[in-house]
């Protein structure tokens, strides 16, 4: 099993960063045709946010998966089922903290991150999620709060395409 470094998510960054709208637009063709269900998955969320908001996480996804190809290379695809029964079960993890008190929903967080393969791709989303919330770039004013679970649902996902392995996904 690979843990993608922050080495290359800073790779990724740079890549994406250099990349003009057109090879964005390829890169992002060349995702969905790699893994279509993910990106069924990515697209089914856009009505839920503002045009804008929407492309920080779509980016922010692209960038996620770039990291895993710089530090694992090819990944296997992974099937709509799988998809599914890994949004089941984030959807109950969140569930389970809109109903919990500030206690519980300190644990069940603590238990999310500590029970990640991939610590430097959550804390990259988190901080970024922060960074574009603090400075105005998402509209939405709980945009970061309902982005991130997408981000860490894509990284849990990508982990098992890259990494072959099946893991706890909250």
């Amino acid at each position: 099993m690979k843990i993608v470094s922050e080495e290359s998510v800073e790779q990724a960054i740079d890549e994406i960063e250099k990349m003009t709208d057109e090879d964005f637009s390829e890169f992002a063709a060349a995702f969905a045709a790699a893994q279509p269900s993910m990106a069924g998955y990515l697209f089914i969320h856009e009505d839920e946010f503002t045009d804008d908001d929407f492309d920080i996480m779509a980016n922010l996804a692209l960038t996620i998966y770039r990291a895993y190809q710089i530090e694992c290379g090819t990944a296997r695809i992974l099937s709509e089922q799988e998809i599914e029964e890994a949004a089941m079960r984030q959807m109950e993890y969140l569930d389970a903290i809109e109903t919990a008190n500030e206690e519980e929903i300190s644990e069940l967080v603590e238990k999310a991150f500590d029970g990640t393969r991939q610590p430097v791709l959550l804390d990259f989303a988190a901080h970024e999620l922060h960074l574009m919330e603090s400075e105005g770039a998402i509209e939405h004013e709980s945009g970061g709060a309902l982005i991130y679970p997408i981000l860490q649902l894509t990284v849990d996902l990508l982990d098992i395409a890259f990494n072959g392995t099946n893991i706890q996904v909250v």
